[in-house]
């Protein structure tokens, strides 16, 4: 008679890893510069997403400076969306109570 060992999730597929891949193309140096300055940006604030932090910050570094001061000076972020969204609204005979 054989006995059969149950094998964790771990074990049959390996640990997952996650991988950071390089698509703006920055070097070591950018890298590591961003990881601090990134970490400092979540501490001043708290309330944004880790992820919208990092993406502003290299954009803002592979972005040449005149392009970012023009942005910034014509308020070029705080346009109207290009997508008109659906705000509000009355859902009617979604759901009927009765005594009985």
């Amino acid at each position: 008679m054989e006995i059969e060992t149950v094998r964790t999730v771990d074990e049959e597929f390996g640990k997952p890893v996650a991988k950071y891949t390089n698509t703006w193309g920055m070097s070591d140096a950018q890298l590591a510069r961003r990881k601090i300055e990134v970490q400092q940006l979540e501490k001043y604030y708290p309330n944004l997403p880790g992820h919208w932090i990092e993406m502003m910050w290299s954009y803002c570094e592979i972005t040449p400076k005149e392009q970012v001061d023009h942005i910034v000076k014509n308020n070029l972020w705080d346009g109207e969306a290009n997508k008109k969204w659906r705000n509000g609204g009355i859902v009617k005979n979604s759901i009927s109570i009765s005594d009985e």
